[in-house]
């Protein structure tokens, strides 16, 4: 961070090309306008190290049919829970064990 830092305050003081920044700071010059870019549209937050990882992956399950099988789900475990405790209310006053 402080290079990149050192390195926008060196552009910004016009003494050296891009090229030569880039040299100096043995980063390529693809590399010097993307720390440029991101200081310029988010200031100090743009320069800190940014995750590459996809946000989502092409064969992940959508978000929306995830929700719907969550609630499903959610929905048939009440239902169980429901009908369980009926049962188990029965067989409690008939003495007999129940397990879910």
């Amino acid at each position: 961070m402080e290079e990149k830092l050192r390195f926008i305050f060196e552009h910004e003081l016009q003494e050296r090309t891009m090229s030569e920044l880039c040299e100096r700071y043995e980063i390529t010059r693809q590399t010097g306008y993307v720390w440029l870019r991101r200081y310029r549209e988010a200031g100090v937050d743009g320069l800190t190290t940014q995750s590459r990882a996809a946000h989502r992956h092409r064969n992940q399950t959508p978000e929306e049919l995830e929700q719907r099988v969550l609630g499903l789900r959610q929905a048939h475990m009440r239902q169980r829970l429901a009908v369980g405790s009926g049962a188990h209310a029965l067989l409690a006053r008939h003495h007999q064990s129940f397990a879910l």
